[in-house]
């Protein structure tokens, strides 16, 4: 039961995914992805860092998660509850074990990736503004998060990647989801944003499909069709189409 709070994953499948639909849409969304493009782009040693660093990114993320759960919660007036009374006690009484044990785990992937000759600089600069972008994004309450949701979305997504790709391609991995899932949290009714409300390219049905098909359609006129940022925007456009096809979003 209490396993969750300390091994990588477990705690976004226990109150993020919650089934095993939306664990698929997780893989088929942010790890196939960006997998792809880092065994394109660097073979079968950027498939193993970037594997590595998904894990170390999830431990230390999956912390912020812990403390919006237990503690940022507290300051909200309608809270989402993903913990039940037990979990939180036990959470409480035990987060400077839960903190401690997360970093171990930190400390020994960062030695499998210097290993494996990967200079682990880079990605505990990574881990370090999670936890900074964190502790602000969970101390406040307004249309601020969603620029620091973005950062994080970004610091999950891209930065998984940045290492093996140019720079030009690096920023338009930002389109392939962090830009769309900010255009999608702009239209939630809490930020009260009436122009993303409408906005065509907000809705998370059709939207997503439009967005897509914008996408792959510009980098075809930027790259040749093997390019592998043009085959991930594809491969997002099918998927999305798809599952607005089967499931109806």
């Amino acid at each position: 039961m209490f396993i969750k709070f300390y091994a990588p994953f477990f705690y976004s499948y226990s109150t993020r995914f919650k089934s095993s639909i939306k664990l698929a849409s997780w893989g088929f969304i942010y790890l196939l992805p960006l997998l792809f493009l880092s065994l394109c782009y660097s073979g079968y040693y950027g498939l193993l860092v970037s594997t590595i660093n998904i894990s170390l990114i999830y431990t230390v993320y999956e912390l912020g998660y812990i403390f919006n759960d237990v503690y940022t919660i507290k300051k909200e007036k309608d809270p989402t509850l993903r913990l039940g009374k037990e979990e939180l006690h036990y959470c409480e009484r035990n987060i400077y074990k839960i903190v401690a044990f997360r970093f171990a785990v930190v400390g020994l992937l960062l030695y499998l990736l210097e290993a494996v000759n990967f200079d682990s600089t880079y990605i505990f600069c990574v881990l370090f503004l999670i936890l900074l972008v964190y502790f602000v994004y969970n101390s406040i309450r307004n249309r601020f998060n969603l620029l620091l949701h973005f950062f994080l979305v970004n610091l999950r997504y891209t930065a998984v990647v940045i290492p093996f790709l140019p720079l030009s391609n690096a920023f338009l991995v930002v389109f392939l989801f962090p830009f769309i899932n900010l255009l999608e949290r702009c239209s939630e009714s809490r930020f009260e944003f009436v122009f993303f409300q409408r906005f065509i390219l907000s809705n998370k049905t059709n939207g997503r499909y439009i967005y897509y098909s914008i996408l792959t359609v510009l980098l075809a006129f930027v790259y040749p069709l093997s390019e592998p940022l043009f085959i991930t925007s594809l491969y997002y456009l099918c998927y999305r189409f798809f599952s607005l096809k089967i499931v109806g979003k």
